[in-house]
């Protein structure tokens, strides 16, 4: 999962707990860990909401 170097640290440091994406199907999976810069990042749950939900 890609992060902007912005956020990168906020989700290190566990602030950041939430990630929406734009995707026509999802390209993680639930439980799969996936490499960041330093470190991995956890998929616990995906949750698929409409663009009003985004706000």
């Amino acid at each position: 999962m890609m992060f902007t170097k912005r956020l990168r640290d906020g989700v290190r440091r566990g602030e950041i707990t939430c990630s929406v994406r734009i995707w026509l199907r999802p390209h993680v999976k639930v439980g799969a860990r996936y490499g960041m810069d330093e470190g991995e990042i956890e998929v616990d749950s995906i949750e698929t909401i409409g663009f009003p939900d985004v706000g």
